[in-house]
């Protein structure tokens, strides 16, 4: 019911999910390591999954859900030790996801205009291969890995239509769809190299590329690369640390259709912004900790990309942590 406080008035709305609607998931999976010699180890795993969804959309230009999926899955997982303290990593998985009340039934407002339900969605299927190394010693421990993912049948929303107008109350009609093929690949890189025993500099960074192959556009909300980068200081008691940082993240103007109708996205794309931080910790009778921060220094207006809210600006941060 949604009621106007200036009139009083009010009026019947429609939820956005049909009520009764449900949605039941199983699983069994199985996994194993397996070492077969002494600097190479595997990893097979394989699931099973089965899931129900049922609906009445209350419209009869949508009719009535019942619908049955399932699945079967598998991984694999090599670790290969090239010496003492390098590892070299591979591992291929295979992912799925059925449609959810959400992709299916969903009828009303949202950041680009109306969703109207979509029923009769195939599942999502995914082929993931990583290939990754993995360095860990006295003064260096790191971790890179590139990856793609092969997408088939991905959900993805376009403009629709809703009894044959490409409107409601003036708003643009959606309808989420499944995409033929789409293709994610990436970069992340991690680690934390001690220059001398009490100094280390820190940090990570992740690299992100999607794109909708059968509609030659980019795939929505993926993210501008991003990262941090840092320097530590921690005396060999550990019961001080001090640490300054900065976090950052590049300009994503790489957008799809979905992207450039949504209002939280700036026309244009998403700027790039930094900000850095100052952060401290000791410990206090074996149990006490005491943190403290200095987040966003100067005080730089962000947003992180697809987000509705602004980043916060300058702020201070005390935090204790009894020990029991």
């Amino acid at each position: 019911m949604d009621t106007d406080v200036e009139t009083g008035i009010s009026e019947s709305e429609r939820s956005r999910y049909p009520d009764g609607s449900s949605f039941q998931r199983s699983a069994v999976y199985v996994q194993d390591d397996v070492s077969l010699l002494p600097n190479f180890s595997v990893s097979l795993g394989g699931r099973y999954s089965r899931f129900r969804l049922r609906a009445d959309l209350q419209d009869s230009t949508f009719g009535t859900i019942d619908a049955a999926t399932d699945a079967l899955t598998g991984g694999f997982g090599a670790v290969y030790g090239l010496t003492d303290h390098v590892n070299v990593t591979l591992h291929i998985a295979q992912a799925f996801r059925a449609p959810n009340i959400d992709d299916e039934t969903a009828f009303g407002d949202f950041h680009a205009g109306i969703e109207v339900p979509s029923p009769g969605l195939n599942p999502e299927k995914s082929m993931t291969y990583e290939l990754g190394l993995k360095v860990r010693s006295r003064s260096l421990r790191c971790a890179v890995a590139a990856y793609i993912t092969e997408l088939d049948e991905l959900i993805d929303r376009e403009p629709s239509t809703y009894r044959g107008s490409p409107t409601i109350n003036g708003e643009q009609v959606w309808k989420k769809v499944n995409i033929n093929e789409a293709r994610i690949k990436g970069f992340e890189a991690l680690g934390e190299w001690f220059i001398v025993p009490t100094w280390s500099l820190f940090g990570h960074f992740t690299w992100t590329s999607g794109r909708d192959l059968s509609g030659d556009e980019p795939l929505r909300r993926i993210p501008p690369a991003f990262g941090l980068l840092g320097v530590k200081w921690e005396p060999p008691h550990k019961r001080v640390w001090a640490e300054c940082f900065a976090r950052f993240a590049s300009t994503q103007d790489k957008l799809s259709a979905d992207d450039e109708a949504d209002v939280r996205i700036p026309i244009g794309g998403t700027p790039g912004w930094s900000t850095y931080n100052l952060r401290a910790g000791c410990m206090f009778a074996h149990s006490v900790r005491l943190r403290i921060g200095l987040e966003n220094i100067f005080d730089e207006a962000y947003r992180e990309h697809g987000s509705g809210v602004d980043g916060p600006g300058r702020n201070f941060i005390v935090q204790t942590e009894i020990l029991m």
